[in-house]
């Protein structure tokens, strides 16, 4: 199974000598499995062909 990545953005607000900077980070964040919907489809379909 491959690894699916979505890119996120957030800012962080920090500060440097006295002085609040706000900056936007992007971090490669893992998704969440999105094949069960699939799975899930493909096993109703078995059980139809295969119910007596």
């Amino acid at each position: 199974m491959q690894k699916i990545v979505e890119p996120k953005q957030h800012t962080e607000r920090i500060q440097i000598g006295g002085l609040f900077v706000e900056r936007t980070l992007t971090d490669n964040q893992k998704m969440g499995n999105n094949e069960l919907p699939v799975i899930v489809v493909k096993c109703q379909e078995f059980l139809k062909e295969h119910d007596p």
